[in-house]
Formats: structure tokens, C-alpha cells, sequence
């Protein structure tokens, strides 16, 4: 993988670079270079940056790069505040770690890093076909599946999630619009209709993930056979 290292502090640039495994291609990021555009140009595979003191303008910085598609955005902190870490995960990032004395901070890479590569791998073992977005017809595993309208835009929500986890706010306003009051229970009902359509193994998903505090992700990969 191609991982990129972005800090201000020399000292936790290294910290960084040297908990990195051995077999990456490791990328220090130009801090005079808006920080999206230096990846999509260098196709990161994860992004490790540090946090100080966030602003405004680094929220929107942080949503920016989390909208490219198959790269993780790793925040590094020195005090981890819990309000920190839910609003950075509502930004889009990946993951947000604490750059500690000790090996808590290898630890946590090579933990981020291990749980990147699996889903990389996982995402090339499922393949799913959509007509159009406006139909409500999916193709897997070389069958055709019907879906209702909302079952349909839950999966749509979770497609264009590009593999990030969506929390149950954002899917159930998806679904069913502003709204939000009530669905949550609807939602785990459409999510368990959808795993018994798509999923070779219901009970063990693969395509429809979750993870508690962050929500559901769709590992797979996609194909629109026709976009009108």
C-alpha cells in the first residue's frame, strides 16, 4: 500500500514513518500543497495526518479528502478528545488515534494499516451490477435481484459511501428523507432484507458491514451496466 504521512512536528513525522511496516511505499506530504490534491495525484491508500488545533477550514479540508474514493483518512491527535473523534468520523475519516509515548501508536497503525489491506482484499471478492439508479434491480453473482424502492435507496446510500462507513442518521435519511424520527428500527429491518438478498451468508456478512459507534459500510465492488 501507499501510505502518505502529513505533520507539522518533525519529531511526530518519524514517529510515524518508523511505525510503519516494512513493504509500504511511505510518501511525506508538501504542508505548502493543498493536502486533497496531493493525493489524488500521489493515489494514497491511507493518509496519516496530524492535528493540533482544528479549525473550520480543517473539517472541510478533512471532508474534501475523505471524498476520494479507496483512500482512508487517519487523523493523528495529541489530546483525543471523544467530541473530536465523533466529528472528525462524521467528516469522513477513517480513524482517529492518539500520538502517545509507548507503542500505542505502532500498535494502532499497524492495526489501521492490517484492517485497510483486509478490506482491499474483500472488496475485490464481491461484485454487484446495478441497471441504472433508476431501477430498482441489482445483478449478483450472475443473479438478478429485485429491490424495493427503499431497500434500494439504503444500497444506494451505502454504494455512493465509496466503502466508508455511514452512520444510521445519514442512511435513514436517505431512505426516507429529513424525517429521521422512528426509523432507526426500520433501518435494521431494510439492512436484514438487504443481507438476505445479496449476501452468500447472511448471518456473516461480507458485502453489508457494520462496526458499533461508526455504522454500516458496503464492501463491494460496483458496476452501473447502464446510467440514464
Amino acid at each position: 500500500m501507499h501510505v502518505g504521512i502529513s505533520c507539522v512536528s518533525p519529531r511526530v513525522q518519524s514517529r510515524i514513518h518508523a511505525s510503519i511496516p516494512h513493504g509500504h511505499q511511505i510518501t511525506a506530504l508538501n504542508q505548502q500543497v493543498e493536502l486533497h490534491c496531493q493525493c489524488r495525484v500521489l493515489g494514497l491508500d491511507v493518509l496519516f495526518r496530524e492535528v493540533l488545533y482544528p479549525t473550520r477550514s480543517e473539517f472541510a479540508e478533512w471532508r474534501e479528502i475523505s471524498r476520494i474514493q479507496s483512500m482512508a483518512l487517519v487523523l493523528v491527535t495529541h489530546d483525543p478528545l471523544p467530541s473530536l473523534k465523533t466529528r472528525a468520523l462524521r467528516t469522513g475519516a477513517y480513524d482517529v488515534i492518539a500520538e502517545a509515548g509507548g507503542a500505542r501508536i505502532s500498535d494502532d497503525i499497524g492495526r489501521i494499516l492490517e484492517s485497510v489491506n483486509r478490506e482491499r482484499r474483500m472488496l475485490h471478492n464481491h461484485e454487484i451490477a446495478i441497471r441504472s439508479y433508476g431501477e430498482a434491480v441489482v445483478t449478483i453473482r450472475g443473479r438478478k435481484v429485485g429491490l424495493t424502492r427503499t431497500e434500494f435507496n439504503v444500497l444506494k446510500a451505502l454504494i455512493e459511501s465509496k466503502g466508508r462507513y455511514l452512520s444510521t442518521e445519514r442512511m435513514i435519511n436517505a431512505a426516507w428523507g429529513d424525517c429521521v424520527a422512528g426509523h432507526k428500527e426500520d433501518l435494521y429491518v431494510y439492512i436484514s432484507r438487504l443481507r438476505d438478498k445479496l449476501e452468500e451468508t447472511p448471518g456473516k456478512p461480507k458485502l453489508i458491514v457494520s462496526s458499533r459507534g461508526l455504522g454500516y459500510a458496503f464492501l463491494g465492488e460496483v458496476t452501473i451496466e447502464r446510467q440514464f
